[in-house]
């Protein structure tokens, strides 16, 4: 179960620069370390499906508010607010898979994770506007 958890959370948290107006882009998975290892990017399909459903969601929530004057955290943090449905989806998928416990810390991760990503990616578009 530990081995399922961290695989999952590898493969949610695997750099995805999704954009409100593209569909994601899933890159190819690097060699397995062991033959046993389970690939951290062969993640169930609906699981995937949810995953590039908030992806798309936040990027397409965050992306009307990149001209905006609000900081970037802040706009990060809206487009999370924004996309609540998106995120439970997931969270029920992650807790058949895993468990409540275990959802919840993935859901966690990966949340802190694309807070980061799209202040990032709000940033970088804001310098490149100027």
């Amino acid at each position: 179960m530990r081995a399922l958890a961290v695989a999952l959370v590898l493969a949610l948290l695997t750099p995805v620069w999704a954009r409100a107006d593209a569909p994601a882009v899933r890159t190819p998975p690097p060699p397995a370390a062991r033959a046993d290892a389970p690939d951290p990017l062969d993640l169930p399909a609906d699981v995937q499906r949810l995953r590039e459903s908030w992806l798309q969601c936040t990027a397409g929530a965050a992306k009307t508010h990149v001209r905006s004057r609000r900081p970037a955290p802040a706009v990060a943090d809206a487009a999370l607010q924004r996309c609540k449905a998106p995120e439970q989806a997931l969270g029920r998928a992650l807790k058949r898979q895993l468990g409540p416990d275990g959802a919840a810390r993935v859901l966690d991760q990966v949340r802190a994770s694309d807070r980061a990503n799209l202040t990032q990616a709000v940033e970088a578009l804001r310098a490149s506007s100027n």
